[in-house]
């Protein structure tokens, strides 16, 4: 019988901390663990842990939230798969720092781009995952 959670402590549930996209930018280092997708972190003397909150979710929810959150998952050590996918939109006369973001791409979802500031992404043919860090 298929587990109506999809993400729960066991596999590595996302955390948020509260109000955190509302603060003083935080202090982030570089963590060279190489089973990362992200390896961007902040040091835990930059916020109170009773504002880390974990967001559970079940089959076929979906979490939004500002980017800005600070926001993570531990390992996931469960034999379940845990995935994700990350949407941002942005207007297109937004041009993103290449130098910061170094693989970034852009989808157009609607409209036309008449600024063309970023570079466009391959329309994916099939399921796919990244194949580098971010």
């Amino acid at each position: 019988m298929a587990s109506s959670i999809c993400r729960n402590e066991e596999n590595g549930t996302k955390k948020i901390f509260i109000g955190s996209h509302k603060k003083d930018i935080f202090n982030y280092y570089i963590n060279k663990a190489k089973n990362l997708a992200l390896n961007q972190e902040v040091s835990h003397d930059q916020f109170n842990h009773s504002d880390i909150v974990s967001l559970n979710l079940k089959a076929g929810q979906i979490l939004l939230y500002d980017d800005g959150l600070l926001h993570g998952s531990e390992a996931n050590n469960s034999d379940r798969r845990r995935c994700g996918i990350t949407l941002r939109d942005s207007p297109v006369d937004i041009k993103t720092d290449l130098l910061v973001w170094l693989h970034f791409e852009t989808q157009l979802v609607i409209g036309k781009d008449v600024f063309q500031h970023n570079p466009i992404a391959q329309i994916p043919k099939d399921e796919a995952t990244p194949n580098q860090k971010f």
